[in-house]
């Protein structure tokens, strides 16, 4: 079975990297924008992987190669993140999860789908992650943490156990959220940053 990833920087390439050695997919290319096509329409962007097309592209993709049926999103733009996550859908593909093997889940801890978690990361028991969620290496997911959908932590995060963070936040690397804190969707969490206490839902700026 073959996957698409769309983006072409350094969080598309970790994936690339992560399902090439769990091999149960294959990547089939990367996708990107309109304007990204008219820049490396096929060319190789990362070891013997090409770009593929645009989001408009892939109806004739994958009819011409139909061992494509999963996808999963390599952008950090948190904003255009959940539509296209939901355009891969209409068009049929499968949200699939790109998880390290060199990271540490519970068998106790709910993963949704279109997951990436990076290597030597730990998500302990009871934790639940929704759907078109990433997290960076070396992050530590603790006890009953939820995190919603369309979130982002980045590497080097600690979230403490009983932590609820909301849909769209972005957390950046390095930061720290204690134990019962709750982070209102779409917020931002700054590098290295310690959080200590609720924030409330933001709209989208």
């Amino acid at each position: 079975m073959k996957v698409l990833i769309y983006g072409i920087k350094s969080t598309a390439k970790i994936i690339s990297e992560i399902l090439t050695d769990d091999h149960n997919f294959k990547v089939a290319g990367f996708i990107g924008s309109d304007q990204e096509k008219k820049k490396y329409n096929n060319k190789k962007i990362f070891n013997d992987l090409y770009f593929l097309g645009s989001l408009k592209d892939i109806k004739y993709i994958v009819k011409k190669d139909p061992e494509i049926v999963g996808f999963i999103l390599g952008t950090g733009n948190l904003r255009i993140k959940e539509e296209i996550y939901y355009n891969f859908e209409k068009l049929n593909l499968h949200p699939i999860n790109a998880i390290s093997k060199k990271s540490d889940i519970s068998p106790h801890a709910k993963i949704g789908k279109g997951v990436v978690v990076g290597k030597n990361s730990i998500i302990l028991a009871e934790a639940e992650i929704a759907n078109n969620v990433y997290i960076g290496s070396n992050s530590t997911i603790e006890n009953s943490v939820k995190i919603s959908n369309n979130s982002s932590i980045g590497s080097n995060c600690v979230l403490g156990s009983n932590v609820e963070i909301g849909r769209g936040v972005q957390i950046y690397s390095g930061a720290k959220i204690l134990t019962q804190v709750r982070i209102g969707k779409n917020q931002i969490i700054e590098l290295g940053q310690v959080v200590d206490k609720d924030l409330p839902d933001k709209s989208r700026s």
